[in-house]
Formats: C-alpha cells, structure tokens, sequence
C-alpha cells in the first residue's frame, strides 16, 4: 500500500505483508504446507491456479519457483494480492475441510496456534469457534 501511494521503501520487511487470519495472528504457512488447507477466494475458486502462468513469466529465468512441490511464500503471497487486487478477496483457508474434530489434524491446528500465538486460541474460545466448524479468514 505504502509503495502505491508514492512512499519510497529500503526494506524488505516493509514491502512484504503476510496474509494473516483475521483477528488475530496465526501459523497461516503451516496450515498451507503441513496440513494441505486448501484456500479460496470469496466465490470458492482456487486462489492460485488463475495466477499461475503469470508467475512462471515473471519467475522464469529465476528457476522453477511456481512448480514447486512447496510453492514459496512469496509468490502466494503475491497470488492473494493478485485476487484482492482483482476484486475476488478476501482469501479464505477452509479450515472447516481440513480439521476433524478428534484427530491429529485437530491436534495439529491447536499446537500451532499454541506455538505461535496463545490469543488466537483465547479469541476462538471468546467467540465459542471451532476451526473444524467453519472456515477462516
């Protein structure tokens, strides 16, 4: 947004924003790359695959980056942004498909949480959610 308005940026970490749950802080990286959360746009489809192409042209030189088996955060970082930018966010990790209540994937979700950011879980129980129950923003 800053680089947008006119502002001239010098580093990294202020150009690079990661997707974050909404309200709070959590493992969005692991819940993509350990527990294979599938995520959407606002109207279900895949977030990545119509960016796809595009990234290879831009990566190409650079490596295969976008074939990845573990596709870098950077680029879906910047596949969300290509959505948003599009009109079709926000982004959606469909934790309702990946966490079972009662199985290791459940057990999974709560640790990372835990790891990571002990609020997250306080706003979960606060709000009587379950990531089994619904997806996340």
């Amino acid at each position: 947004m800053m680089i947008e308005a006119g502002a001239v940026m010098t580093m990294m970490e202020a150009r690079f924003v990661v997707p974050r749950f909404k309200d709070g802080y959590g493992p969005v990286g692991a819940y993509q790359l350990l527990l294979k959360t599938r995520i959407t746009n606002a109207y279900g489809q895949d977030f990545w695959k119509p960016h796809v192409d595009e990234i290879r042209k831009l990566y190409s030189g650079k490596g295969k980056y976008a074939d990845l088996p573990i596709t870098p955060t950077t680029l879906r970082v910047f596949a969300q942004r290509l959505e948003w930018m599009a009109g079709r966010g926000p982004s959606l990790m469909r934790t309702d498909e990946t966490v079972k209540r009662g199985t290791e994937s459940e057990a999974i979700a709560y640790e990372d949480f835990l790891d990571m950011t002990i609020s997250q879980v306080v706003i979960w129980a606060g709000q009587n959610h379950e990531p089994a129950d619904r997806h996340m923003r």
